[in-house]
């Protein structure tokens, strides 16, 4: 099942395009190794812009939606709640 983190900080790399670097969570902080693809979305709620993120050496999504960023990831298992795991993306 797909849950969404709430992103505190993301930064960025500005050449021609705004393009995200980094992002910070109530955990952690993330290097984004690759933008794969950056587009207009509709969610439910409204439009939002979508950036494919190659983070850790997995694909995500990161959203921008309503002045927030939204990071899309997975529920924890019972197991990795019990290893102390922070986030599982």
């Amino acid at each position: 099942m797909n849950v969404y983190y709430d992103v505190k900080q993301v930064g960025f790399c500005f050449d021609q395009n705004r393009i995200p670097v980094t992002l910070l969570t109530d955990q952690r902080q993330f290097r984004i190794n690759k933008v794969f693809d950056t587009r207009h979305v509709l969610l439910t709620g409204g439009r939002a812009v979508r950036y494919t993120c190659l983070i850790e050496g997995k694909v995500r999504y990161l959203y921008f939606w309503n002045g927030r960023w939204l990071l899309e990831g997975h529920e924890r298992t019972e197991e990795q709640e019990d290893a102390g795991e922070i986030l599982y993306m």
